[in-house]
């Protein structure tokens, strides 16, 4: 029976009163209700009281014969009892409404199995993550945004694939479901690569989530924002893991100091550290891992394997107490 609550005014009952004044009034009794029956109808209110589940309550009846025969039975000696004694046709009435409520929900088709995925352990539930979002593609390194409309050149921007929509509508749908847990296994072991700085910033400043859990990044150093980038960059909170990729691009712009001197020393020439993002890259602390590396094979595309290594070695530097 539904359940009773107490009030200032007395008993309160709980979403509904259908079978409580029934069983008040004593109308199975006279009635000469089954106990299988009367046992049904108080499930009944228990289902909209929500205190039982209704698919629990349709079984009852689809796995015992006598179930639905006392239910039927019910409904044809409430209805014979109407036509004899027209005085009880409100509470026959009221039966056979709510007879026919509990057919209904045992007619009903049971709810697909759900699979139980919240009651395995955490670190099985990471492993079956991860197959689900591989299974779109390959997911070794990952670009979260398609290239911009920037002019940035990239040698590599085939080389990496970008997030599909199947990909894209997968990972909106579990991180909705699994919120912080989704997106830790989504960003822990794979690499983010961004062809430009251009790129970079773009991400970081319309993705919160990426923000948030960006553990791996691979950047392209080039591109008129790349101050702005690398200075978002420092203040992802997960970020562990950097790989710099230089080319020819990376020197074309000078940060403010150096365009500034530019006109007048006309003949200086160009070094790494004086490129637009220089400042702002050596922000970036706490990480446990950092490389620097050529932008692609092609000769013409490299830097001085100079400028690679000490780039590498101040990065380093910044961050020894991580190595």
């Amino acid at each position: 029976m539904a359940s009773l609550q107490p009030t200032y005014g007395g008993w309160l009952i709980k979403a509904t009163r259908d079978w409580y004044f029934l069983a008040m009034e004593k109308v199975p009794q006279k009635y000469g209700l089954s106990k299988n029956a009367q046992q049904l109808l108080q499930y009944l209110d228990d289902v909209k009281a929500k205190m039982m589940d209704e698919y629990e309550l349709g079984r009852m009846v689809r796995m015992s014969n006598e179930n639905r025969k006392a239910i039927t039975d019910t409904i044809r000696k409430v209805a014979l009892l109407m036509q004899k004694q027209p005085k009880e046709q409100r509470n026959c009435i009221k039966l056979i409404e709510m007879c026919t409520e509990i057919l209904d929900i045992a007619n009903r088709p049971p709810p697909p199995a759900a699979f139980p995925f919240t009651k395995f352990p955490r670190e099985i539930r990471a492993r079956i993550l991860d197959m689900i979002i591989d299974q779109h593609g390959d997911t070794e390194k990952l670009q979260p945004v398609k290239w911009g409309t920037c002019n940035c050149v990239n040698p590599e921007r085939e080389k990496f694939p970008v997030v599909s929509k199947a990909q894209k509508k997968t990972f909106k749908q579990l991180g909705m479901s699994l919120g912080d847990e989704f997106y830790d296994v989504l960003y822990k072991k794979r690499n983010w690569y961004f062809s430009c700085c251009c790129t970079l910033n773009k991400a970081l400043q319309g993705n919160t989530k990426l923000r948030t859990y960006l553990r791996n990044a691979h950047v392209h150093w080039c591109g008129p924002m790349a101050n702005k980038a690398f200075e978002n960059l420092a203040k992802c909170p997960s970020l562990r893991n950097l790989t710099i990729k230089i080319s020819k691009a990376t020197m074309t712009i000078l940060n403010t100091r150096e365009a500034g001197l530019a006109s007048f020393f006309s003949l200086n020439k160009r070094r790494l550290m004086d490129c637009l993002g220089a400042d702002e890259l050596l922000l970036i602390h706490d990480l446990e891992e950092v490389h620097v590396e050529h932008v692609s094979s092609v000769q013409k595309d490299k830097l001085n394997e100079y400028d690679r290594q000490g780039l590498l070695s101040l990065l380093k530097a910044k961050c020894k107490d991580r190595f």
